[in-house]
């Protein structure tokens, strides 16, 4: 696989990561009780793990 294609599968990758967490955080929102804080905190996390990926790559 050359570099090319690995940049735009990664970028492609975490854009859809991105907004299935975003997703997360808005489906949890709507449900009451833990189960909702629990899935929005499962977003929470997953959005803070790309944020620290991106981070780490381009110190």
């Amino acid at each position: 696989m050359s570099e090319k294609t690995a940049t735009v599968l990664r970028i492609a990758i975490g854009a859809v990561m991105y907004l299935l967490c975003i997703g997360l955080v808005v489906y949890g929102n709507t449900i009451p009780g833990w189960k909702g804080l629990g899935i929005m905190l499962l977003g929470l996390a997953g959005i803070l793990i790309m944020l620290y990926l991106y981070n780490r790559r381009h110190k």
